[in-house]
């Protein structure tokens, strides 16, 4: 079966094709005089091909805040449709921050085009069909941290008196950000097809869906104006299931306004920062007190900031807290994810010099040391949780730890063992602190019935008889299912039942709370408090354990004598 056949199937499925209609429809289509035109890159593939194809057709990109795309991470791009050469356009400028990028297409483009088949995921739409496969391969993409570029309304613009008109918009794309956590960018994108293509449009869409390769023909030396913009807040948004198809209108006037030089209606999000030349980063961390060497080249370092100048170490750790943060549907929302407590804690961390990256890191303060300078507002997990003074003798005995993070790359590695045992090791070396204090994250991007089984679990068996914090914004449950739930005198059996209920809403416990769970025998990990931290788009809890408490298993080797 040659293309034009495969393009009789799509588009005519019951139609029996004459040879002088199939000569006809293989003229509409056009696919000789494109290939005629861009004969130079038939040697090319993928990405490669479609830029050679925008130069050979001298098709104008005019792109703004393409750097809006974050450089690292899965994201969906969402784009309003006006011209037959969107797809492209988009790709194309896309790949000037990433290359590993696919794009939701009509399947018989990829037989049309056979360059770009390693870039679609190939769906009929001409019968609003996509299959469980074509699902399955946009969120295998988005989990490897790939770009998936969707136009939500499924085909062209059309032309009407007052402009053109989107057809409505699936809101699947919602789904498939939420469900990977990835950013998503929507793309302003302005431009027009011929008149001819309207009219043929207006009277038979197929003809008009046959002629989009003749159509992009007739771009050539025009302008195409691509406007990537701020990154959407959904945290933000009531994406309720109910609810999905509002939502998605709304990312389609969000775009709309844009277009028109007004204020969105969507809360956004600043990009993260470029990444640090790692020459600068690494002559930068010369200053760090090496604690050890590890037998796979990884250095365990020890950082603190000495003076008021500019530190190139606490901005690329705020960098990289921001995204590994994100990735959970938590972190700040800003740039870097730095604030006033960095310069006087301390950062303990993990360096790959042969890859020049931070691998992992964690800050720390010893409590009593920074109260007796600054006061328990010295404190970040003070910020949040408003300590009774009465809580200040415990809280002088403690270390603070906090905004722990895993570069994604090093998650199954030995990275965060590594740091829990250079932790453990500060603490072995200054006896007097008697505890660890740790700000815990659910992100919000979990439902609520899954913080509720979180919370309710927790404050079951993990509750601490003290009232040592009074915060403005404490998170209390009242759930009278969840309450009932766990009995309060089977841990284990409660603890398994959290978990399977949790995996069938399709999340997992946060790693900080199975470490406050099950590393301290009873009493030794208890949760002060729980709050909503706004800033930090997270509900948060307040963990206080007893060094002295840690289990044997786990001071056999975080704590050996």
């Amino acid at each position: 079966m040659d293309v034009i056949d495969e393009i009789i199937k799509e588009f005519f499925p019951e139609k029996k094709v004459t040879p002088l209609q199939k000569k006809c429809i293989r003229w509409a289509v056009g696919l000789d005089a494109l290939f005629s035109r861009v004969k130079a890159a038939e040697n090319k593939d993928g990405i490669d091909w479609l830029e050679a194809v925008v130069e050979k057709l001298r098709i104008n990109l005019a792109v703004d805040n393409v750097y809006n795309i974050p450089s690292e991470g899965p994201v969906v791009i969402i784009a309003n449709h006006p011209t037959v050469i969107d797809g492209m356009g988009v790709i194309v400028a896309a790949a000037k921050v990433r290359r590993d990028i696919k794009i939701v297409a009509n399947q018989v483009l990829t037989h049309m085009l056979p360059k770009t088949k390693s870039l679609t995921i190939g769906i009929r739409n001409m019968q609003g069909k996509m299959g469980t496969s074509q699902y399955r391969e946009m969120n295998a993409h988005l989990k490897k941290g790939g770009v998936l570029v969707i136009f939500p309304s499924g085909r062209l613009a059309s032309l009407k008196k007052t402009g053109l008109q989107e057809a409505p918009w699936n809101p699947g794309f919602i789904h498939l950000a939420t469900k990977n956590n990835a950013a998503l960018v929507p793309v302003n994108i302005q431009g027009l097809n011929t008149w001819r293509y309207y009219i043929t449009a207006r009277f038979w869409r197929p003809l008009s869906n046959l002629m989009v390769i003749r159509e992009c023909l007739r771009h050539s030396g025009k302008t195409l104006k691509i406007n990537f913009l701020q990154q959407v807040n959904l945290a933000k948004l009531d994406v309720d299931k109910e609810r999905m198809g509002e939502v998605a209108a709304s990312f389609m006037e969000h775009i709309k306004r844009a277009g028109q030089n007004q204020p969105g209606i969507l809360p956004v999000i600043t990009p993260v920062a470029p990444p640090l030349d790692k020459k600068l980063l690494s002559a930068a961390l010369e200053s760090c007190t090496e604690l050890k060497k590890l037998n796979d080249g990884k250095i365990v370092l020890l950082y603190r900031h000495q003076g008021t100048e500019y530190s190139p170490v606490l901005r690329e750790l705020g960098r990289l807290r921001e995204i590994c943060f994100r990735e959970i549907g938590a972190g700040t929302g800003q740039d870097y994810d730095n604030d006033i407590y960095d310069k006087d804690y301390q950062h303990i961390m993990v360096w790959d010099p042969e890859r020049l990256e931070i691998a992992g890191a964690y800050r720390f303060v010893m409590a009593g040391e920074q109260i007796a300078k600054r006061g328990l507002q010295g404190l970040y997990s003070n910020e949040l949780f408003n300590y009774k003074q009465e809580f200040s003798a415990i809280a002088s005995k403690s270390i603070e730890i906090g905004r722990g993070f895993i570069q994604k790359q090093y998650q199954k590695t030995n990275v965060l063992d590594e740091l829990w045992k250079g932790i453990f090791n500060v603490a072995l070396k200054h006896s007097e602190y008697k505890y660890l204090i740790g700000v815990l994250t659910i992100p919000q991007n979990y439902s609520d019935y899954a913080k509720k089984l979180m919370i309710g679990f927790y404050q079951t068996y993990l509750s601490a008889d003290q009232d040592a914090c009074s915060p403005v914004e404490k998170y209390d449950l009242v759930d009278e299912d969840i309450n009932r739930l766990f009995s309060g005198d089977h841990f284990d059996e409660d603890w398994k039942k959290l978990n399977i209920e949790l995996r069938e809403l399709g999340c997992d416990l946060p790693w900080p709370y199975k470490q406050a769970a099950k590393w301290y025998s009873a009493g030794g990990s208890k949760i002060l408090c729980f709050v909503e931290d706004k800033h930090f788009n997270s509900i948060a809890g307040l963990n206080l354990c007893e060094i002295d408490k840690l289990k044997k298993s786990y001071g056999k080797r975080y704590l050996p004598k």
